[in-house]
Parts: structure tokens; C-alpha cells; sequence
């Protein structure tokens, strides 16, 4: 986690960006809702390049038969339990190439703040990169997490997609090390949910400086030692920060080291060889 003096440095750091437009007020939203689909993130895509003008598209799915999670796991949802939904905002025009790692961290702060508003006070934080995680039983525990993705034509960025699945009303406690909205004492459905989603992450580009603070205020495990899969060698050391591209900073006891998202995987008890 940032000192407050530190976070006060990154956000001035984080200002210079041109701001990308705001959606229009009263624009309307293109909504689907399917029994089944590959991937709400792939449909999103689909809908980015043939969508005209300035527009937005959320998208909701009973069942993906093709989820992705980061770095192309697969994500597992139970149909009708839990939520596997897209929003895909096209801006018009190429606009300067979006810094995709803040827009993905205040993104997130939203996402942690939708799910904690249909929560019912769980203690819930976020893990880096992209995770989502809930307290039960004296355990964090995976609850959701976000992809972000964005289309391009030549330098600009004519699009972006947010992908997010969470585990709704599922049964995930006797998973390795997963657990479910429901699970948590939460009474709100899939619909509920992707509600508070949309409302959540439309007002987000009005909002990116305070939710990449909240993002780094809201990170767990810093400073824990514990084991992680380094480039397919187990290291032991700290998770100490989120940097500015995206990279994790660790400390595995030669000082501090940066390292990509791909490179890292967290080890849980359950999961150790």
C-alpha cells in the first residue's frame, strides 16, 4: 500500500492525461441478455467493431461456453448463479492511446464498489492484478475478478471493453479457494448486480484519479510473506505494490523487483507442490 504522501506524488503524476470524453448524460445503452454465449468479453469485441458513432453496450449471460480470465485462463460460471457480464464503450473517433493499466485499477475500485453495495457489510478487497476477494471464516477467499481489453485502429484506441465475473449465488466454499457472493450473506442476484455494475462503471471516467487511489487503498496481502510461481520457479517474498504499468513490485529478499503480471502466480495452501 502507498504512504498518503506517496499516493498524493502518483496522482499528480497520474493528471497529465488528456480526459477521455464523458458518455453522454442521457445516451442510450444497448443491452443483451443471452442464455448462452461464448464470452461476454467476445460478443463485447464483436459489438465494438460494428457499432456506429459514440455508443455503449452492456452484455449479460446466463452461461459462457468460452469465459476468459487474465493472461487466457478460463473462467467457470454456473448458469443462472453467477455473473458473467461486459461493458464496451466506443468512442466515435481514434482517440490518444488510453492508458489501459489506470483505467484498468479505477475500473476495479468500481467493481469492488458495486459487489460491496450488494454484499450485506462482507469484508471484501481487491488482490493484484484483478481479483476480487471476500473474507470468510478467518479466509480471503477468490470472489470475482475483471479483464479489461481494448480495440485499436493504427496508434488510436477506438474502443474498450470491461469484462467481470463474479460468483454469485454458486456454492464455491469447498473449492481450493473460491467463494460466492451468497456465501458471504449476500441477497443479490445476477441481475442485481450487473445493475449496479453499469451504474458503477459509467461514472468511472468522471472518476479515474479517486479510483485509482481507492484501488491502492483497497489492495490485500501487501507486505505478507508468502510463496510465489516466478516465471516457473517458486520464490518466497512480499507483494509490496501496484506500479504505474501494471507491474507488481516484490522483494524476494535482494531488494525490490518489478516484475509483469503474466510472470507472477500467487500460492495458496491448497495449491502449493
Amino acid at each position: 500500500m502507498l504512504a498518503s504522501g506517496d499516493v498524493g506524488a502518483y496522482l499528480a503524476g497520474m493528471l497529465h492525461f488528456d480526459d477521455l470524453p464523458l458518455p453522454p448524460v442521457h445516451a442510450p445503452v444497448e443491452r443483451f441478455a443471452f442464455e448462452e454465449i461464448d464470452g461476454t468479453n467476445a460478443f463485447a469485441g464483436r459489438w465494438l467493431r460494428l457499432a456506429g458513432g459514440a455508443s455503449e453496450a452492456a452484455i449479460l449471460s446466463r452461461r459462457q461456453s468460452a469465459g476468459r480470465g487474465q493472461h487466457g485462463r478460463e473462467w467457470h460460471t454456473e448458469a443462472g448463479l453467477d455473473l458473467a457480464w461486459s461493458y464496451a464503450r466506443r468512442f466515435g473517433a481514434a482517440v490518444e492511446p488510453v492508458d489501459l493499466v489506470r483505467l484498468n485499477m479505477a475500473w476495479a475500485a468500481a467493481v469492488l464498489g458495486a459487489v460491496e453495495a450488494g454484499a450485506a457489510g462482507a469484508e471484501l478487497g481487491l488482490k493484484w492484478p484483478n481479483d476480487v476477494y471476500g473474507r470468510v471464516g478467518g479466509r480471503w477467499r477468490k470472489l470475482g475478478g475483471l479483464l479489461v481489453e481494448a480495440q485499436w485502429r493504427g496508434a488510436g484506441c477506438v474502443g474498450v471493453v470491461l469484462g467481470v465475473g463474479v460468483n454469485v449465488g454458486s456454492r464455491r466454499l469447498g473449492a481450493a479457494e473460491g467463494v460466492s457472493l451468497a456465501e458471504l450473506g449476500g441477497e443479490l442476484g445476477v441481475e442485481g448486480l450487473a445493475r449496479l455494475l453499469e451504474r458503477g462503471v459509467r461514472v468511472t471516467w468522471g472518476q479515474i484519479p479517486a479510483g485509482i487511489a481507492t484501488y491502492h487503498d483497497r489492495l490485500l496481502f501487501v507486505g505478507e510473506e508468502r510463496p510465489f510461481v516466478v516465471r516457473g520457479q517458486q520464490r518466497t517474498g512480499r507483494f509490496l505494490s501496484a506500479r504505474p504499468d501494471g507491474s507488481g513490485r516484490f522483494d524476494f529478499g535482494a531488494g525490490p523487483e518489478d516484475l509483469p503480471q503474466g510472470d507472477v502466480t500467487w500460492v495458496w495452501p491448497e495449491n502449493q507442490g
